[in-house]
């Protein structure tokens, strides 16, 4: 049996129930992403995740495991 590895980065990954192979680092940038998430659509009001997706994915702040979630899910919702 193979061990699974990290889709974006080659550690060792587990797959997730959102379809991604991802490993520890990645896996905490998915719920990093999903807990900003709550916090922005809390101080602004009405957010769509494509549009949250695409703005933290544009910002220089923000980490390259959040980004590579953050294209992989746009890429996903896009096609």
């Amino acid at each position: 049996m193979s061990e699974e590895t990290c889709q974006f980065c080659g550690r060792p990954a587990i797959k997730t129930s959102k379809g991604y192979s991802l490993c520890r680092y990645h896996i905490l940038a998915y719920e990093s992403l999903e807990t900003g998430f709550k916090t922005w659509r809390e101080r602004m009001g009405e957010m769509v995740w494509t549009n949250y997706l695409r703005r933290v994915s544009e910002l220089p702040d923000t980490g390259e495991w959040v980004k590579d979630i953050a294209r992989a899910e746009l890429q996903k919702l896009e096609s």
